[in-house]
């Protein structure tokens, strides 16, 4: 267990198991955040790049579409 000030004996035996579970499900609570933080950047920068690739293939074949009456074919 990580030691902590807590404003309560915790040495006790009902405290300590609640104070265990506590510490325990807060760190795992942590961990699925920074996961999330991390798989959520890098999903963002994957969208942005293809968004970009996507962008430059379409600008690149601009060319090869035409006009009919203001309609793009």
């Amino acid at each position: 267990m990580t030691q902590g000030w807590f404003p309560f004996d915790w040495r006790r035996s009902p405290n300590y198991e609640i104070i265990y579970a506590f510490q325990n499900s807060v760190t795992l609570w942590n961990t699925v955040i920074c996961l999330n933080l991390v798989t959520f950047s890098t999903g963002l920068l994957s969208q942005i790049s293809l968004q970009c690739d996507y962008l430059s293939v379409t600008l690149n074949s601009l060319n090869m579409f035409r006009s009919e009456d203001g309609v793009l074919r």
